[in-house]
């Protein structure tokens, strides 16, 4: 798997790429959730990065022979904490993992590869629920 530089568009996309493909499938109202997230500015994530990212990541997954069923992305979680830690900067990972939130809640359906995910990344990066919970709060005054 390549590596990005530390907080980078590229790394911040990769995670999304993650999130989008969690459950086994990119679906078209997840990438739209992508693109409506009030947070992707506070990311610098672009419409080309993504692509670009999501293309390489998908590169990368067929080159490792990692396992991508109807349901599930399968990652060991050692390669995930591996693509969490090319964000370090604790607010960008709020905005990261509120991104991640708002593609895997597009389809209404949270599944098991997609929770995993979540979990993995709110536990790595020590985000609490209550966090991502003011964040949306102060999303939606301002708009």
């Amino acid at each position: 798997m390549r590596s990005y530089p530390t907080d980078s568009p590229q790394a911040v996309a990769r995670i999304v790429a993650l999130a989008l493909l969690a459950d086994g499938h990119l679906a078209p109202c997840e990438l739209n959730a992508v693109h409506g997230a009030k947070c992707t500015n506070a990311t610098a994530l672009s419409d080309g990065t993504l692509q670009n990212v999501l293309r390489e990541f998908c590169e990368d997954l067929m080159a490792t022979q990692l396992t991508v069923t109807p349901s599930a992305l399968t990652l060991d979680d050692a390669t995930i904490v591996a693509l969490l830690d090319e964000v370090q900067d604790e607010s960008l990972r709020i905005r990261v993992l509120q991104l991640c939130v708002a593609v895997m809640e597009a389809d209404a359906h949270l599944a098991c590869g997609e929770f995993h995910v979540l979990q993995m990344a709110a536990r790595h990066w020590r985000v609490s629920i209550d966090q991502l919970n003011l964040l949306r709060a102060l999303d939606a005054a301002h708009a």
